[in-house]
């Protein structure tokens, strides 16, 4: 985690100072200053609490059916651990990991809070599918600035619905799904495992089988409403990129904008640097020139990353330190 912290904070700052040293006559910070919208800028600054809000609803919608006693606010939490955790790791890859642990020190299973992330997760294939369908289409016709080509995201077209598709089918054949991790189980009983880890394993995931038969079987309401709050999810982070550039005093046109920032999310998707970092910065001042003025790219980037990305990593490491001491029985928190 230290050397995941290390790399994302030192891509950050050599990428913001890239663009910053590369653009023609960058803007200075009196002239920032005196272009810069108090109103706008405290709007921006809403942005990460509104995700982890929005965010840790999504995940009380199946909390409330496997895991009762993790309250709304734990769920708020989780989403800022997890954001942290996505940030140091390569590809975002720790991000489930802290949110088990965190979900486990509010009360839920192991097996609970890995059925509960899995279908926050489907729910975000699921809208990525459907982002990517509209975008190949926009591509195609030309709709998003400086995308001509439409074949990126037939691949994420490709790649998030077979995921998606996959995670779809484990719902309408929750028994099926049951066998499936039950087989898994038991193949990783015979490659001669230690054996209390195999059985550990194995009885984790035959209660994912059976909290995926519950979910399957009664509640697929919860996630629909699920998919629909990750569209006010991932559209708060887009709309945050607008946000910014009024902050600067800009007025782009909010549809192209909306646009650019959805390509832009779906490709840092599969950027394999910590949080994305140093490919976010650069690719934010390509995507974003047709829209912002050279001057003003490094501002506007330091501020769409700070909305998006740098909020998160302080509030949820500080969060995920907490949870850490009061496991080690350390500090006010352990009382």
């Amino acid at each position: 985690m230290r050397r995941g912290l290390t790399a994302f904070v030192l891509l950050s700052i050599a990428a913001t100072a890239g663009v910053f040293f590369t653009t023609s006559t960058p803007a200075s910070l009196p002239e920032v200053l005196a272009r810069a919208s108090p109103v706008f800028l405290a709007t921006l600054l809403l942005a990460p609490p509104v995700d982890w809000l929005v965010s840790g609803l999504r995940l009380l919608l199946f909390s409330r059916v496997l895991s009762p006693e993790v309250s709304y606010g734990a769920c708020v939490r989780n989403c800022a651990v997890g954001a942290f955790m996505g940030a140091v790791t390569p590809s975002q890859t720790g991000g489930g990991i802290a949110q088990v642990y965190a979900l486990a020190r509010e009360g839920a299973t192991v097996a609970q809070a890995l059925t509960m992330l899995f279908m926050t997760f489907l729910s975000t294939l699921v809208f990525y599918f459907a982002l990517s369908v509209a975008l190949w289409a926009a591509a195609a016709g030309g709709a998003v600035p400086g995308v001509e080509a439409s074949s990126p995201f037939l691949l994420a077209v490709a790649a998030f619905g077979t995921l998606a598709g996959l995670g779809v089918a484990t719902l309408v054949h929750p028994a099926g799904a049951r066998r499936v991790l039950s087989r898994a189980a038991g193949w990783l009983h015979r490659r001669h495992l230690r054996a209390r880890f195999a059985d550990r394993l194995g009885e984790v995931l035959d209660q994912c089988g059976a909290s995926i038969e519950v979910l399957g079987r009664g509640h697929w309401p919860r996630f629909v409403a699920s998919v629909g709050l990750s569209v006010l999810v991932f559209g708060n982070r887009y709309f945050a990129g607008y946000l910014a550039a009024r902050a600067l005093g800009l007025d782009p046109p909010l549809v192209q904008l909306l646009a650019t920032q959805a390509f832009l999310n779906v490709l840092l998707y599969f950027f394999p640097t910590p949080g994305a970092s140093g490919g976010a910065e650069i690719s934010s001042a390509v995507l974003m020139a047709p829209l912002v003025p050279a001057a003003l790219l490094a501002p506007f980037t330091l501020l769409w990353r700070t909305a998006t990305t740098y909020l998160s990593v302080l509030v949820g490491g500080w969060l995920l330190a907490r949870y850490v001491r009061r496991a080690a029985g350390v500090g006010p928190e352990a009382r």
